[in-house]
């Protein structure tokens, strides 16, 4: 998986300050260096990158450092601090109504963990004596639906889609573009849609 590798990499990168018998520039750069090729590798904005990196340098300085300070701990906690803000938008999360329909769309690279993170969402708000299910949308993993079923019938939780069939990529493709074309055309168009269990959409 996606994340576990780049896991893998982070910890292999911050597992070089312990190798090292003294901590100073050129360990910290050797460091940063993989910490943020993996990063770069995931698929994360370079941007986002450089701004960690220089955010860990201003940070750790090691002419103005006290001695007796542990410099490894220093490093991993300005590490850590930075990579946290990497996947904390810093804002107010989303909050479920009762008593109105509330759809919550998770995508991004395949292997991200998507679907089990789904499966264990929809479990959490059933404990709490919601109503939830799982609706597979995947268009291109031949085994997303099988995915899903599995993990929601361990689960007990509904769950709605079905195999790929050939050319369902592309028509779920043109469907989805067009009902994102309607809705920025009229902002309460999906208000005016009768949802039901089964449905065969068509966009003409």
């Amino acid at each position: 998986m996606v994340l576990a590798e780049l896991g893998r990499k982070i910890t292999t990168a911050l597992h070089s300050l312990s190798k090292a018998t003294i901590i100073n520039e050129e360990v910290l750069n050797g460091m940063l260096k993989e910490i943020c090729a993996a990063l770069i590798e995931a698929d994360v904005n370079i941007r986002l990158v450089k701004k960690l990196r220089e955010n860990v340098r201003a940070v750790i300085d090691f002419d103005e450092m006290a001695g007796g300070l542990n410099k490894r701990r220093l490093i991993q906690r300005a590490v850590f601090k930075e990579l946290v803000k990497l996947i904390d938008p810093a804002v107010k999360p989303y909050q479920p109504v009762k008593g109105k329909p509330n759809i919550i769309m998770f995508v991004g690279l395949q292997g991200a963990g998507k679907t089990t993170t789904c499966t264990k969402l929809a479990y959490h708000y059933l404990k709490k004596n919601w109503k939830s299910a799982l609706v597979c949308a995947d268009t291109f993993r031949a085994g997303a639906y099988d995915q899903v079923k599995q993990n929601c019938t361990k689960a007990r939780i509904p769950f709605y889609g079905r195999t790929l069939l050939p050319g369902d990529a592309d028509r779920r493709l043109t469907f989805c573009r067009w009902l994102v074309a309607s809705c920025r055309e009229r902002s309460d168009f999906l208000r005016n849609i009768i949802w039901s269990v089964e449905s065969n959409f068509s966009n003409s």
